[in-house]
């Protein structure tokens, strides 16, 4: 009764699409297959693969006399490429083999195209291949990953030419009723052996084979080959090669594949064309027709390794990786979030969403040029922007070398925030440019060594402690003296009647300008030659900044037009373009963009921790970031965790890391940059470096250098975890807009900046006339007072003159008195003597 059944199933089986034609499916899908350049040699999984997937699609006799499904494996090539394709009956088949094949061949994709029309009113010729001996006999299999199976096929398909084309057709089903056979074929063998001893040792070796073959699950096979041709010889000379080239499977011993003549007495041609046009198995008895193994399978119907080279194959460029589960289970604001692009992974979509919160642990682009590294960047900047939930809380600095980053994010921000965006393009040479001028908290000496160490890492190689001590005290002085600019410190370092105005004007009670006071005053000290040698190195790097004709007018401005915490706390956008410059501008007017976009973001340290979380979001991105970012891995370390606390992040794009950034400052980017994008790598050490900095169990070094454009595999920081890298196909970018708008954000940038300048300097211009009033007026008081001073002086001389006229009389007088008194003496005396006389000559005249 069960053989009756079985046969009957059978039988019916072989008509029922022939005789009912409208039974066959219409709900047929086809998908290709598509494996990694580098794929392995795995017969065990491509057997395992067939093994689950014959598993299910075997039914029971009962529902097979309803339905029994099948599947085609198919290879198409023509002059152009190779491709390889699996057909089902259904979507809920299709499923079931992707699961299947996906579970043994991760790395493989399973894309669903378009069935293709096959139009038989070409020259073509055709063949059905069956076993030479009986199908329990097996054909050549393969246990070791040396060889691939698929070499001999693939060079037959490279060698097609331009009108010549190759279908083959391999249908798989579940075979039943298969013991009887293998029964009857080892009985046979026992019996040649009993009959001729000599057959026994090969009979031994046939009865090995069938027996490993009757443990392994079983598929009943259609393999049909269908050649197009310039013309029907040609046709028919492509059948011939092409069942050659099966050769692989051939076991001179054991079993191997032959081809039918495409006679028409030996194949029915419009029944071979419509069998081939429906995938439909052919009507043929048990003993004709061709049973596999899965091991048999795993041989003939697998994908081609590595070992095969040839270009022609349509393989994938790069490996597709999971999404790691952080992102699957991840949690985002809507109103603060964006889409960096779609991940696809076994036929799966899924948009990968970034928010702010990932944006504070910073992010950092790499990739060789032409491969989609600033197409990414702009789309970024362009979501941020239109963020709905932020408004107008989120803004940023570009610095780009090149200009093209800044015209097509500015050609993208919509006109209700073009209010917000200052595009500056340096090369124009019209916005003032102070590097001394900040609009945030910061000591004269912090400042003048910051524009000391920018211009160090501009000529890192021509640099001294002579120069150090030139840009250091003098910016200090001439900030001391409201004079900071590099044109002023040029003179202060040259012009001998300058440095002596400004030492006039340092108030030597003040330690710091006392000190300042004696460098300078030794410098006018010096002879020529001793002066030279201190003063000329720093002179030489001013000459080449202050003499260009783009740079020497904006550094001789008052104000800098660049208000950097102002633009954070605003919420604007700072566009800076630097192309056009020359190596060195490009590196002193970014590096010093930069360094104070990094100052101005960590003073925000003046907000209380409590009010920060108020603060806008800003972003600073750097555009071939390694020209411009030659900090030490402590710089890195400490701009990185900083700036995160005060809702200010980092953005680098990157060519390459390899010759360009130190290997201790690539290690602190990985190590703090929670997003990493990597897309396509030119040179196999940076892939090297990227692989070790971001491990993967799937990704190699080679996968690096193999991503197709507008591609990335990326790594982002979910909360406190930071994924594995997986795949991502950047978003592409919106329609340019508003580059109309471009000229006049500019021109609003520059009148903008030269009203700060004015006001600037018609304040300044009020407190040198107060100075000058002051001044006046101190003139007048003195010239006052040296009046009253010369009046009381006369006074002084005539009170001199009366004094010194009463002292002569005083003296006449008393001389004259003094005289009185002696003339009056004399004349007693000589009365005296005379009345002397007089006694004695009484006297005598008495004797």
């Amino acid at each position: 009764m069960w053989f009756f059944k079985l046969r009957m199933e059978g039988g019916r089986r072989r008509l029922r699409y022939h005789l009912l034609p409208f039974l066959i499916s219409k709900e047929g899908k086809v998908y290709e297959l598509k494996t990694t350049m580098d794929a392995k040699i795995l017969y065990f999984k491509d057997e395992t693969a067939w093994v689950t997937m014959l598993s299910f699609l075997q039914r029971p006799w009962y529902r097979r006399l309803i339905k029994q499904d099948w599947i085609s494996w198919e290879i198409v090539a023509d002059k152009d490429e190779i491709r390889y394709f699996v057909w089902v009956p259904n979507e809920h088949v299709g499923r079931a083999f992707k699961s299947k094949y996906y579970a043994e061949h991760p790395e493989v994709e399973i894309v669903e195209v378009e069935d293709r029309n096959i139009d038989f009113s070409r020259p073509h010729a055709g063949t059905k291949l069956f076993t030479e001996s009986h199908w329990t006999v097996p054909i050549k299999t393969y246990h070791n990953e040396v060889v691939d199976t698929q070499s001999e096929l693939i060079e037959f398909l490279d060698s097609l030419e331009d009108g010549q084309e190759i279908h083959m057709q391999f249908l798989v089903q579940p075979a039943y009723g298969t013991e009887k056979d293998f029964r009857g074929i080892v009985r046979q063998f026992h019996k040649q052996g009993i009959a001729d001893e000599s057959l026994e040792k090969d009979n031994e070796l046939y009865l090995s084979a069938i027996e490993g073959k009757s443990t392994r699950i079983l598929s009943r096979m259609g393999i049909k080959v269908v050649a197009f041709g310039r013309n029907k010889r040609d046709a028919k000379a492509l059948i011939k090669s092409a069942k050659g080239s099966i050769g692989t499977f051939s076991s001179g011993r054991l079993n191997q594949l032959r081809g039918r003549e495409w006679w028409w007495f030996r194949t029915i041609r419009p029944l071979f064309r419509w069998e081939f046009k429906n995938r439909i198995y052919p009507m043929e008895r048990m003993k004709k027709r061709v049973i596999l193994g899965t091991e048999e399978m795993a041989a003939i119907m697998r994908l081609p390794s590595e070992k095969v080279q040839n270009n022609k194959l349509n393989r994938l460029k790069m490996r597709f990786t999971p999404l790691p589960k952080e992102l699957k289970h991840a949690k985002f604001d809507p109103n603060l979030t964006i889409s960096l692009g779609v991940h696809s992974y076994h036929g799966q979509k899924t948009d990968v969403m970034f928010d702010l919160a990932t944006l504070r642990y910073h992010a950092a682009f790499i990739g060789m040029s032409g491969m989609g590294k600033s197409t990414a960047m702009y789309n970024l900047v362009e979501d941020l922007i239109k963020l709905d939930g932020a408004g107008t809380s989120i803004g940023g600095t570009v610095i780009d070398p090149h200009g093209d980053l800044c015209q097509d994010i500015a050609a993208r921000i919509p006109s209700e925030k073009q209010h917000l965006v200052r595009y500056i393009k340096f090369s124009e040479g019209n916005i003032p440019f102070n590097v001394y001028d900040v609009d945030f908290a910061l000591t004269e000496d912090k400042i003048a060594q910051t524009v000391a160490d920018v211009l160090k890492r501009t000529w890192k190689d021509f640099w001294g402690p002579n120069i150090d001590d030139n840009f250091l005290n003098g910016g200090i002085a001439l900030q001391r003296v409201g004079e900071a600019s590099l044109p002023n410190l040029q003179r202060l370092l040259s012009d001998f009647e300058y440095r002596e105005n400004v030492l006039e004007r340092l108030n030597r009670s003040d330690p710091i300008e006392n000190d300042l006071y004696l460098y300078f005053a030794n410098l006018q000290s010096l002879q020529d030659r001793e002066l030279q040698q201190k003063t000329n190195s720093t002179l030489n790097k001013l000459r080449k900044i202050t003499l260009s004709g783009v740079m020497g007018k904006m550094l001789r401005a008052k104000t800098n037009g660049l208000r950097f915490r102002e633009s954070m706390d605003q919420g604007r956008i700072n566009l800076l373009d630097l192309s056009e410059l020359t190596s060195d501008e490009k590196k002193l007017i970014g590096s010093m963009c930069l360094t104070f976009a990094e100052l101005a973001g960590k003073s925000r340290a003046d907000t209380p921790a409590a009010e920060r979380h108020k603060l806008p979001y800003h972003f600073v991105m750097v555009d071939e970031a390694p020209t411009l970012m030659e900090h030490s891995t402590d710089a890195i370390e400490s701009f990185a965790s900083e700036l995160r606390k005060y809702k200010t992040s980092i953005i680098l794009g990157m060519q390459g890391l390899k010759g360009q950034v130190p290997s201790e400052v690539s290690d602190a980017i990985f190590r703090n940059f929670g997003t990493f994008i990597s897309l396509r790598l030119g040179n196999p050490d940076d892939a090297q470096v990227v692989n070790k900095s971001m491990p993967s169990e799937i990704l190699t070094d080679r996968d690096y250098l193999n991503i197709e454009p507008y591609h990335g595999y990326i790594r982002m920081q979910v909360g406190n975890e930071r994924t594995r890298p997986f795949l991502l196909r950047m978003k592409a970018p919106g329609p340019a807009l508003y580059k109309d708008a471009i000229p006049a954000i500019k021109q609003r940038t520059i009148d903008e900046a030269m009203e700060y300048e004015k006001k600037f300097l018609a304040t300044e211009a009020v407190v040198e006339d107060r100075q000058e009033e002051e001044e006046v007026q101190d003139y007048d008081s003195y010239l006052v007072l040296n009046e009253e001073v010369a009046q009381d002086k006369d006074s002084i001389d005539l009170l001199i003159d009366i004094e010194g006229e009463q002292t002569l009389h005083e003296a006449e007088y008393l001389d004259s008195k003094e005289s009185s008194s002696k003339q009056e003496k004399n004349q007693k005396e000589r009365s005296s003597d005379e009345k002397k006389k007089e006694h004695i000559s009484v006297d005598d005249l008495l004797v």
